[in-house]
């Protein structure tokens, strides 16, 4: 024998400094899982380099239980690096199957049938313990030091019952353990188990029959058992469960823990007792609000009956509607919630309803991947796959198309619908006769309600009335109203006349009837406080109307306020609430008082002046020439018209591309027929304008004649000319300036709105040498921030906590930040140009005038041009 080699067998006997040899082991374990776990899995594991197992099925729990002390053992396995053995891990499990089965098995390796058994016994983790674990082992099967086969019966009776393991330290000392290991799903937390333990050195013929026993199975030697590698499939199923970082935290099942398992499971069954709603919102990741708590209750208590959500900007509209998702979810009859969302917003409605709501749900990218919130990335086979997930978050842009409503609307139903920025459901057409033209968005959620595809819907608004007083009643008739209500619109309108002249004391009988008409004929209308119970008649209503008593008259209009459809259907709360809950000490500083300013600026230059009317002269005249030809062809020269007066920058790149597009013409080259991205206008106005969601696809109108093209090219040459020779003067710029320098002397951050991202990057660009690096900007593609050479682009987490850390001082955007985006970090409010759509003004400013807001006072400064159109 060689020197080396006797050493060599000297350590072995000796054993080696915290080796299996270093401790006694007990012959016989019993005992609950934290006893096995002292006494055999964690200190022969934390010492060993291998382990066979011989495990009962294949199931999350099974492969949980055989996890038990991996802690040590991996990060024994990681210190190792190369040198760590491959596979340092077997573990074979067992599965039933018919003969027939097993024969084609045997005969033509096909293992179809076993891969369907397996798939149906991995189950999701029942709790954290048996999830804990069950990473340990997907983290070593991730790395390759974990591998599983499955073994089955060669004649297809019974099943292979052997439960041992084989813990196997560095210089090939061993322990040997079987017994009853009980692998069941309770077992891992309360289980009896009695296992018999031996040592290679103590007891050389059981550690060579249970190492020849499991080596037999492992390479498919036994005479009673057949033994195959784990499907590819499963083993990337267990993969998932994989942690980034290795776990060497031993999961342990203390009585701290089981404490705190009692108490989540009491949580967890409280919504179901007796006023156990409650419970959801004592368990959100918020505090709500008293008008909150009043919304959400109201609401998850009448559905499956709709609600809209209407409170102002910045008043929690979104932390309504995940709350009383959260009490749906929980016991109330809502399984399947579908989330239809302005694209911008649809990853920060996922983050909101984990964070604020614990709801975790997956986002549909495109027609083929669901992205989870820990951006996971599941592929599917497409939309109607999409659609078979119990919680899905996707784009109302998705949703809406032609191609896809089909697709929509063979799914199966959904227990509740929640539209955001509801608003964009309206007419195409703003007419007060053309109710039934709606938008592709509207059209679509009054399909899902007609044809039952949906059993309730929430509606989040915060501009429910965009331009025109019938919009809120439009969104009623997706709530399932409609009646004498929604007949004509001209009687609701009189119906709130009713009410003003009831209150000013001038309700004249004729108004009255028309009313209680109204009233008489909805059954949904609560009785009047202290009237007397029977039927309410529209003659009975009529002279409860007409001769109600002064001290009576608010009182009765406030009842027929809250009577009416959009009474009983809108949760409306506005700043008025922040300033009752600051008189009655729930808030220490009332909500900011907005101060607001209107610049009316005129061009210092004469040259931009006549430069200006040149321009408007070229835009009224092919305004009307285009509309000569056919009505509406002339819409692009509207948006010319509004890019003049936002700068001048946004106009030299409409005529440039213009010009384009005209040469291509007389060149007799394909052109685009649809203006650029950055000119296209917001479907609201374009429905207010007339072209509904043309709006989308607007028409660059190009002359199809090569020379009134030439002609017409020429001209916009000389524009473009004339533009060029002001050699950068900016009137409106150098204002601006003056202006946010003093908006900003106290230190306030501010936020300046633009419709156009040509203007946002001229505007951001002029103050690049100023401000650097505490400049930020954001557009539909998102937020960049300059880092000192380039701008880059970063997560809108990114920039509201820049925004919030002061790190960002000025933020140049265009309207995509007005939904969606918290940025009550920032003061003020510069709307560098102002959009056709008013409403669109008030989400701009409720992006900073909303809860959170420190400041006493807010600034917003609207930009306008003197003599403009």
């Amino acid at each position: 024998m060689a020197k080396g080699d006797g050493e060599k067998m000297s350590r072995k006997q000796e054993g080696i400094p915290g080796g299996l040899r270093s401790r006694s082991w007990k012959r016989f374990l019993k005992g609950p899982d934290s006893s096995l776990l002292e006494e055999l899995y964690v200190p022969g594991l934390s010492v060993a380099i291998r382990y066979d197992r011989c495990c009962s099925y294949f199931s999350s729990t099974v492969l949980a239980a055989a996890a038990r002390g991996f802690a040590g053992l991996i990060e024994r396995l990681e210190a190792m690096g190369d040198c760590a053995p491959r596979p340092a891990v077997r573990l074979v499990v067992n599965e039933v199957l018919a003969e027939e089965d097993i024969q084609a098995m045997l005969e033509s390796g096909d293992l179809t049938a076993l891969e369907r058994e397996l798939k149906k016994r991995f189950k999701k983790p029942k709790d954290i313990l048996e999830k804990q674990r069950l990473e340990m082992l997907a983290w070593l099967v991730k790395k390759g030091f974990l591998a599983i086969r499955v073994g089955v019966m060669r004649r297809g009776k019974g099943i292979v019952h052997a439960k041992f393991g084989i813990i196997t330290d560095a210089v090939g000392d061993s322990v040997v353990f079987s017994g009853s290991g009980n692998e069941s799903a309770s077992g891992l937390i309360a289980n009896y188990e009695r296992l018999e333990v031996s040592t290679s050195w103590n007891d050389q013929d059981r550690y060579e029959e249970y190492t020849n026993e499991f080596e037999a199975l492992w390479k498919d030697g036994h005479p009673d058992v057949h033994t195959v590698t784990l499907p590819e499939a499963l083993r990337l199923q267990i993969i998932k469960f994989a942690p980034p970082e290795a776990p060497i935290i031993e999961p342990s099942n203390a009585e701290a823990r089981q404490r705190a398992a009692m108490v989540w499971q009491f949580i967890s069954e409280a919504p179901y007792l007796e006023r156990g709603a409650t419970a959801c919102d004592a368990t959100a990741m918020v505090e709500l609000w008293p008008h909150q708590r009043r919304v959400v209750s109201e609401t998850a208590d009448a559905w499956p009956a709709g609600r809209l959500l209407c409170d102002e900007v910045g008043m929690g509209k979104t932390i309504e509607a995940i709350c009383v998702v959260r009490r749906l979810l929980a016991g109330r009859g809502v399984v399947r919630v579908l989330f239809l969302l302005p694209a911008a917003i649809v990853k920060q409605w996922q983050m909101e309803l984990r964070e604020k709501g614990g709801i975790i749900a997956p986002r549909l990218e495109g027609q083929t991947a669901l992205i989870w919130p820990n951006e996971r990335i599941e592929r599917i086979e497409g939309l109607e796959a999409a659609l078979k997930s119990d919680i899905l978050l996707m784009s109302r842009e998705t949703a809406r198309t032609e191609n896809n409503l089909p697709i929509l609307m063979q799914a199966e139903p959904w227990d509740l619908l929640v539209l955001d920025e509801s608003h964009a459901a309206r007419r195409k057409k703003q007419v007060e006769g053309e109710f039934n033209s709606g938008t592709l968005l509207l059209n679509l959620i009054r399909r899902l309600q007609l044809k039952g595809r949906a059993k309730g819907f929430l509606l989040l608004s915060a501009t429910p009335m965009q331009t025109h007083p019938w919009e809120p009643w439009d969104l009623l008739t997706v709530l399932g109203e409609g009646g004498a209500w929604l007949a004509e619109f001209n009687d609701v309108r009189q119906y709130y006349e009713a009410i003003a002249a009831l209150r000013a004391g001038r309700l004249d009988g004729e108004l009255a009837k028309k009313a209680a008409e109204l009233l008489a004929a909805d059954a949904h209308v609560p009785p009047f406080r202290g009237a007397e119970g029977g039927e309410i008649s529209q003659k009975s209503l009529t002279w409860k109307l007409t001769s109600a008593p002064i001290s009576k008259r608010v009182e009765i209009a406030d009842w027929m306020r809250c009577a009416s459809p959009l009474g009983r259907r809108m949760h409306r709360n506005t700043r008025d609430t922040l300033r009752e809950y600051y008189r009655m000490g729930k808030l220490s500083a009332p909500p900011p008082h907005r101060d607001i300013e209107d610049i009316l600026y005129d061009y210092v230059e004469s040259g931009e002046r006549r430069v200006y009317d040149s321009i408007k002269s070229y835009i009224d005249r092919r305004f009307a020439e285009l509309e000569t030809e056919k009505p509406g062809k002339g819409f692009v020269m509207t948006i010319y018209r509004r890019r003049a007066s936002s700068s001048p920058h946004a106009l030299e790149k409409s005529l440039e591309r213009r010009l384009d597009g005209l040469q291509r013409v007389v060149a007799r080259k394909a052109y685009d027929f649809e203006v650029a991205e950055d000119e296209k206008v917001d479907s609201r106005d374009g429905a207010d304008a007339g072209i509904g969601e043309d709006s989308e696809r607007i028409s660059a109108a190009y002359p199809t004649d090569p020379k009134i093209a030439q002609a017409e090219s020429v001209e916009v040459q000389r524009l473009l000319g004339d533009l060029k020779g002001l050699h950068g003067a900016d009137s409106k710029r150098d204002k601006f300036y003056e202006v946010l320098r003093r908006v900003t002397d106290d230190g306030r951050a501010v936020l300046i709105f633009t419709e156009y991202v040509d203007t946002m990057e001229h505007v951001r660009d002029n103050l690049l040498a100023y401000y650097g690096k505490f400049l930020g900007c954001y557009s539909g593609d998102g937020g960049q921030l300059w880092d000192g050479t380039c701008w880059k682009r970063v997560t809108k987490d990114a920039i509201t906590t820049k925004l919030k850390n002061g790190d960002i001082k000025v933020m140049v955007c265009t309207d995509a930040a007005s939904e969606g985006l918290n940025l009550q970090a920032a003061g003020a409010v510069i709307n560098y140009d102002l959009p056709w759509n008013p409403s669109k003004v008030e989400q701009r400013i409720g992006r900073i005038d909303r809860i959170g807001q420190s400041l006493p006072n807010i600034k917003v400064v609207n930009f306008f041009l003197k003599d403009s159109w």
